[in-house]
């Protein structure tokens, strides 16, 4: 049975997406302590549509925000707070946004929340990544109020949720303490071995971010490499991420292309061959003609081959921050991270833990189907 109120901020679709199909495995009754928080009106009518017992409060963006500089000199450590929450959002960082229509964002938030009624019951908020300037503004609130917030990343292994009290990737509370996975049990070399099988066959289909890709054509023109059946030299690996993804621009120093001129003096060094696989999910079509160019002018080979059998048979695998460092531990292979992780600091056996005791089991973020009452709870209880 659900105990206390919780409030979940939504912030992007798909996470609202999943969010619902967690809070409609509950109970009607329990459904009813569940409240949806969302400044975005085109989410709110969607939570309106889907979920019939959840109360819903949108966020106003109606409010007169202070000027920025008048609010420096004012309260200065407060700005000091609010200026490098926006300075570390996606908006700023990733999109672009002017500074000034992100100090605004950031407070219509602000303001909303503090004079929200429905929020003075909650005792737990859950958000999404926590990169985004609204649920910044979010989370502040959360603090200030003592509300316990739990951050989420939709994590690219099977049946697994990432969730973090502090945020997520290098800004989670296990990134500053690796140390929390030494509370949970061994996991048997047996069980983690059966649980690899079964991640290997998944791997095998189409990539769930490489469908509806309108770049996908030229993701397949530029990775005709054939590297696993037509070359037998030892090569580095180098697989990139989406050049807009948030966690490239605040968890680390060097982009793609960066990381393909480090790696190429790497692989010239060593006398190996260099094979680069692009993001399946990458959209911006700039990104994949400074790849093509990179290419015709370092001589590295690109490929769309199993990701997997890549890792198996490379010599070392690099990464800025990638899911894939992941899996190069996970089959013990010389790993090189050029940006900042949680899992840089982990040995294989924390790895284990980590996947099978610290991530959340037993729901399928992209997936479309009803998640059971038991596993909703246990979600929430996490």
């Amino acid at each position: 049975m659900l105990s206390s109120e919780i409030g979940f901020f939504m912030e992007t679709i798909e996470n609202t997406r999943f969010y619902c199909r967690v809070i409609k495995g509950l109970s009607a009754d329990e459904q009813q302590k569940i409240t949806a928080f969302s400044l975005w009106p085109h989410v709110t009518e969607y939570l309106a549509q889907t979920l019939q017992h959840s109360p819903l409060t949108l966020l106003s963006q109606a409010h007169t925000p202070p000027a920025a500089e008048d609010f420096c000199h004012s309260k200065p450590v407060l700005f000091q707070k609010i200026d490098s929450d926006i300075r570390l959002s996606r908006e700023f960082l990733v999109n672009k946004v002017e500074y000034s229509v992100c100090w605004n964002l950031y407070f219509h938030v602000l303001y909303s929340a503090l004079q929200a009624e429905t929020l003075n019951s909650i005792e737990k908020m859950i958000l999404c990544s926590g990169n985004g300037i609204a649920e910044k503004a979010m989370a502040m609130v959360c603090r200030q109020r003592g509300i316990e917030t739990r951050f989420i990343e939709l994590s690219n292994l099977p049946n697994k949720v990432f969730i973090d009290r502090l945020g997520a990737n290098a800004r989670s509370e296990l990134a500053l303490h690796p140390e929390l996975l030494d509370k949970y049990p061994a996991v048997s070399d047996e069980f983690h071995q059966s649980w690899m099988d079964e991640y290997e066959k998944g791997k095998k289909g189409i990539p769930l971010q490489a469908m509806n890709n309108p770049c996908a054509n030229i993701i397949n023109l530029l990775s005709s490499d054939k590297v696993l059946t037509r070359y037998s030299r030892d090569f580095i690996f180098l697989p990139l991420q989406v050049s807009a993804d948030t966690q490239l621009w605040i968890n680390a120093d060097k982009r793609n292309a960066d990381a393909i001129h480090y790696a190429a003096k790497l692989a010239g060094q060593e006398n190996k061959m260099l094979v680069v696989k692009i993001h399946p999910a990458e959209r911006d079509p700039h990104e994949l003609e400074t790849l093509a160019q990179l290419k015709n002018k370092l001589g590295f080979k690109i490929s769309q081959e199993n990701t997997v059998q890549l890792i198996k048979r490379s010599s070392k695998v690099l990464t800025i921050n990638s899911t894939v460092g992941l899996e190069a531990m996970l089959y013990d292979k010389p790993l090189e991270i050029l940006g900042r992780s949680f899992y840089q600091q982990m040995n294989k056996e924390n790895m284990k833990k980590y996947i099978h005791h610290y991530l959340f089991t037993g729901v399928e973020v992209r997936s479309a189907s009803d998640i059971p009452r038991d596993v909703a709870l246990a979600f929430l209880a996490r």
